[in-house]
């Protein structure tokens, strides 16, 4: 998106850093010398550390779901030079949040930007009190009973998201599992597949499914 913004901004290099692809690449991407970089957490330590990646003279720094990286993102920032501008963006400002812009921002601005509500009227919420051991039972047959043509499940572990996805496919479901291990070709691949219907059911942690954004999901489990 950065790169299609500085379509016509001459000169201007954009380097995209994340887990799943090779380190060689973004190597030589970092070594040619780019104004923007675009990464995960995870891997902008990665270079950090290799000294692939130097702070000194960043201007600025964004991070973005800030809420969700108390830890990780804000040891990147005690990397960068003090003089720069710090933005952070959150869906929520929690009194950890608050606390940490105290000690890397000075005097900052919190701008909110509020919007209509934008869920639907017509969604219905419902629990179930069941043992561990029937969940899986209990779910195919709510799928089944509702003719259920896009699920959405969640999971709190990759392993779990795994052992779903391997009991769904041995039942005879189309199913697919969204996690952290999996590369990037690999996620787009399943959320491809997840938006074209060719997958009815999406299995993923909570933090690989953040922005995902697909129309048409008759429940979230």
């Amino acid at each position: 998106q950065i790169t299609l913004l500085a379509k016509y901004k001459k000169g201007l290099l954009v380097s995209a850093i994340y887990g799943g692809e090779s380190y060689e690449r973004q190597f030589a991407n970092l070594k040619r010398g780019t104004q923007i970089v675009v990464g995960t957490p995870g891997r902008v330590m990665d270079h950090i550390e290799k000294k692939t990646l130097k702070l000194d003279n960043i201007s600025m720094v964004i991070l973005d779901e800030a809420d969700e990286m108390l830890n990780m993102g804000f040891h990147i920032l005690s990397h960068a030079r003090e003089e720069r501008q710090t933005v952070l963006f959150s869906a929520t400002m929690s009194k950890e949040i608050m606390n940490i812009t105290k000690k890397f921002q000075n005097d900052p601005e919190i701008v909110k930007v509020t919007r209509k509500e934008i869920t639907n009227t017509n969604i219905e919420q419902s629990y179930y009190l069941v043992k561990r051991e029937a969940k899986f039972e209990l779910m195919v047959r709510l799928i089944d009973v509702h003719d259920l043509q896009l699920t959405l499940v969640f999971c709190n572990t990759k392993s779990k998201v795994d052992e779903v996805v391997d009991e769904l496919q041995a039942n005879g479901y189309a199913a697919e599992g969204l996690h952290g291990d999996l590369r990037q070709a690999a996620r787009n691949q399943v959320m491809n597949k997840f938006r074209t219907g060719n997958t009815k059911i999406l299995v993923a942690t909570d933090v690989a499914a953040r922005g995902i954004d697909v129309s048409g999901v008759d429940a979230v489990i």
